[in-house]
């Protein structure tokens, strides 16, 4: 999850350094495309895990993982404060480790 996290923070970054207008521009589309990536990758960890569950109700869980993943990500890029990413993934995963 840290790993994951810390993906999306670089990315975001990335693509932001290399041209604010366009990134501004194409932020709902990159928004749709990670979330699905992730809603996929995260079904795919939750029937490894769940084998006797239904897809469908384990993809439930996988959106919600994908959708608070990705906000997440983008409040950094918004208030990072001068939290470096690790400082800022650190505050935040034991709300994921123990839940909410």
């Amino acid at each position: 999850i840290q790993a994951i996290f810390k993906s999306l923070i670089q990315f975001q970054i990335a693509i932001s350094n290399q041209c604010r207008r366009s990134y501004k521009a194409f932020t709902p589309t990159i928004e749709t495309i990670l979330k699905q990536e992730l809603e996929d990758d995260f079904t795919y960890l939750l029937v490894q895990q769940w084998p006797n569950s239904k897809e469908q109700e384990l993809r439930v869980g996988a959106i919600m993982m994908s959708w608070a993943m990705y906000g997440t990500s983008m409040h950094y890029m918004k208030n990072a404060d001068g939290r470096s990413e690790d400082e800022y993934i650190e505050q935040i995963m034991p709300f994921i480790k123990k839940g909410i």
